[in-house]
């Protein structure tokens, strides 16, 4: 059942009663308690989760915002067919053909659920996509391109990912875990019959195939333990024995790899030598491992290799953007700088087909631009940009969207040069005179950058609501080197704090900025972080939002004790039911202080769709409306 509570629990009214009552029960008991914290007006209660519930000239602004659209890649499609992508057109994401560039993008999957990982045979004769549900994660479905017919070609105990066909098409190999998460499973399948090997591998962190060779005898997996340590494995087909790529002697963090043109060899980047993922290739006859191309003081983040393995695509992630890199291997030559939008690049794929005159599609996001595909031709002579489709901005002019600067700003320890340790920030800043309040959007914390990519929530939240908005990269980001990483994680929460600490005295010091009403913002594991900033910073902050991903977020809030800010906190899990009796120790714990809480739970199924993005995306512009502004709507 859906619940809407906006309550000020205050210490010792009716402390053993109210644990019995289910949430929805709170929200009636508690409903009658006065509001007000601090002169704020507090967040309108609703017992619906109807749009209506909302503002109508709020809901009115957010609409176009939710029908912009993406197109993400999934590769070459047989013959002279085009490329496979998925995008969506409604409430699910899709499989569409885009057949030339610019086409028209014809559906091929018609599901009352959203396609997630995908792969697509590419030779010629195997017209198959293989692909994950978002909802019903434990199914594996196989879709004939030339039929359009779609059946499941196998089921899991709990979850099916990281499906990836091999290069004749004959193979399919993907990654299966049980509910828990304990067992884990390499499956290496005939797509045609369901039926091929399986191995089990160990259930600590996360596997992922990354590449098979010429002739689908070997497969190349990656095991991440932890955002600072991975392991790379060579596997036998069809006896999946396995082995690893590189004996080390201490924790590696390896990015992505592909074979050579021969398969007697592999390409890889590693963080082994000076702290960053360098490019290397080893030849798995024991031969002697050489380091490739310029030392870049960046991450390289993707890797692809030319049909012929003339060329060898990769990606470096600079400061937060991608630039992309031409080898040409077996020349003498430095690597070739292609001139690209600023943005983010991901999956690089070249088209099977084109061995004499190669050519590389990828997807190409921009801070102000939706994630498009585009394909890179002339590769030998002179580089083209195509662009293949052009996704629609939901009715608003791109040239309007606010483009983020990248600011620099000084904590309270030394870096490892020995000077102040500067931490980066995109800096998005509002049309119009200031001051402007402001919010601070943490991400999930080690392992993970914020980039320059396209986010509609923060551009509406600063083309519409007028908020600037930072993004700090605190200590334990990636794309900053495996020291900087290493500063992170739950261990080192106290000295992350302490960088928005620092964040909040550079604020002050700007005229455009109002220091006086800053909220902080975190979803998933960036609502810990939120919640400890909340905990440790109240005095410096008017008010704090946090979605919930997952039961693990929801224990979160346990540990908010000594918050004193407004708190909204957006339930986003999928079993309403279930949530409100999880919920019950956090209002315990919220109960413990005077504290103003704001909790919205979505209605069972809703979490994932379009419709819960529109309500919860509402729930919490109103909430920075009412707390940083003191009205209701826009």
């Amino acid at each position: 059942m859906p619940s809407w509570i906006g309550l000020r629990l205050r210490k010792g009214v009716g402390r053993g009663t109210l644990l019995g009552f289910s949430v929805l029960s709170l929200a009636c008991c508690l409903s009658i308690l006065p509001l007000p914290l601090c002169g704020h007006p507090p967040v309108a209660r609703a017992t619906s989760i109807e749009a209506e519930s909302l503002p109508p000239s709020l809901l009115e602004r957010l609409a176009p915002y939710q029908h912009i659209r993406e197109a993400e890649l999934v590769g070459w499609l047989p013959g002279e067919d085009g490329l496979l992508i998925i995008t969506h057109l409604g409430v699910f994401r899709q499989l569409y053909q885009v057949e030339i560039p610019g086409g028209m993008r014809h559906q091929l999957t018609f599901l009352e659920d959203s396609v997630g990982e995908a792969s697509v045979a590419s030779s010629a004769g195997r017209a198959t996509a293989a692909f994950t549900k978002t909802r019903h994660e434990d199914e594996l479905m196989l879709f004939d391109l030339r039929t359009g017919g779609t059946s499941v070609l196998a089921r899991g105990q709990g979850k099916v990912g990281d499906p990836l066909f091999s290069r004749s098409g004959r193979l399919l190999a993907f990654v299966s875990t049980d509910t828990e998460g304990s067992e884990v499973q390499l499956r290496v399948l005939d797509p045609f019959t369901g039926k091929g090997p399986f191995a089990q591998l160990p259930g600590n962190g996360a596997w992922q195939p990354l590449d098979w060779s010429p002739g689908d005898a070997k497969l190349l997996l990656r095991h991440e333990l932890s955002p600072v340590e991975s392991e790379l494995w060579l596997v036998e087909v069809p006896s999946l024995h396995r082995h690893l790529l590189q004996d080390s002697t201490g924790p590696v963090a390896y990015g992505p790899a592909c074979f050579d043109a021969s398969g007697d060899g592999v390409f890889f980047t590693s963080d082994q030598w000076r702290g960053v993922r360098e490019l290397a290739y080893l030849r798995l006859d024991g031969g002697e491992l050489r380091r490739l191309g310029d030392r870049f003081d960046w991450d390289i983040q993707e890797l692809a290799l030319s049909p012929k393995g003339e060329v060898l695509a990769f990606s470096v992630n600079e400061n937060g953007a991608s630039r992309l890199y031409l080898l040409r291997l077996g020349k003498k030559i430095r690597p070739h700088a292609v001139d690209l939008p600023s943005g983010v690049l991901s999956k690089l794929r070249f088209d099977p087909r084109r061995r004499k005159d190669p050519r590389l599609a990828f997807e190409l996001t921009t801070a102000v631009m939706p994630r498009d595909v585009y394909v890179l031709e002339g590769i030998l002579q002179r580089p083209r940009l195509v662009r293949w489709t052009s996704s629609e901005t939901g009715g608003l002019a791109p040239e309007r969207f606010i483009r983020p600067g990248l600011i620099r700003y000084r904590t309270f320890d030394q870096g490892l040069s020995g000077g102040t340790r500067v931490i980066p920030a995109l800096y998005y800043l509002p049309p119009g005179p200031g001051p402007h309040p402001v919010v601070i959007v943490l991400h999930g914390g080690q392992g993970i950058q914020s980039r320059p990519d396209f986010d509609p929530r923060l551009q509406f939240w600063v083309k519409e609501l007028g908020l600037a908005v930072l993004v700090p990269n605190f200590r334990g980001s990636t794309g900053y080197g495996r020291q900087y990483a290493l500063l992170g994680g739950n261990a080192h929460l106290e000295e992350v704090t302490r960088d928005i600490d620092a964040l909040l005295d550079w604020i002050e010091e700007k005229r455009e900025l109002d220091s006086s009403r800053i909220g902080v913002f975190g979803e998933g594991g960036g609502g810990r972080i939120a919640l400890a900033t909340l905990a440790a910073l109240g005095e410096r902050l008017r008010a704090g939002a946090i979605v919930l991903r997952s039961w693990e977020d929801l224990g979160y809030l346990d540990q908010a004790e000594g918050i004193s800010s407004a708190l909204l906190a957006v339930e986003g899990l999928d079993d309403s039911a279930a949530s409100e009796e999880k919920a019950k120790p956090v209002i315990k714990a919220f109960r413990r202080k005077d504290l103003d809480l704001s909790w919205a739970a979505h209605e069972t199924g809703e979490a994932k769709s379009i419709r819960g993005w529109r309500w919860w995306e509402g729930q919490v512009a109103k909430f920075w409306l009412t707390r940083l502004f003191q009205r209701d709507t826009p």
